[in-house]
Order: C-alpha cells, then sequence, then structure tokens
C-alpha cells in the first residue's frame, strides 16, 4: 500500500506468453501498469462490475508485472 494505493505484483509461472484478466475485490478509480521502480508504463482498461475491478493482463513467460490500482477501496470499505 502506498497513499491511498494499493500495488500488485504478479508472476507468469506457466513458461507461455498469457493475457488473463485479473479481478481484485473492491474499486478503483484507475488502474496502471508500473515498472519495478514506480514509473507508470502504461494505463490500463478497467470494468468494474458488482464492487469488483477488472482488467485483462498480458504477461510474457516467467514475466513479472506490477498494477497501481489509484484510490483503491476494498469491498469492506465501500
Amino acid at each position: 500500500v502506498e497513499g491511498n494505493d494499493l500495488l500488485v505484483r504478479l508472476f507468469n509461472a506457466s513458461g507461455k506468453k498469457l493475457s488473463q484478466q485479473v479481478s481484485f475485490d473492491g474499486a478503483a478509480d484507475s488502474v496502471d501498469l508500473v515498472e519495478l521502480d514506480g514509473r507508470q508504463r502504461q494505463h490500463l482498461s478497467v470494468t468494474k462490475k458488482l464492487g469488483k475491478t477488472m482488467i485483462n493482463l498480458e504477461m510474457p513467460a516467467f514475466g513479472i508485472r506490477t498494477v497501481r490500482l489509484k484510490n483503491f477501496k476494498s469491498i469492506g470499505e465501500l
């Protein structure tokens, strides 16, 4: 957690390039793909449904991705 933002680091252990939908139990104003040092890399499209924030994320084989959920509030805080 950094301020009101939630940072999540994900690892693709499958050995194949994957595109997956990832959902978070809560709401975020926006979601960005960021570098390990926190620099913004790309703004991600967000779908919100039933209190969840969902993104589509592509990851290379054995790749690491870090996403920043801005102003994230968990379901219990909504």
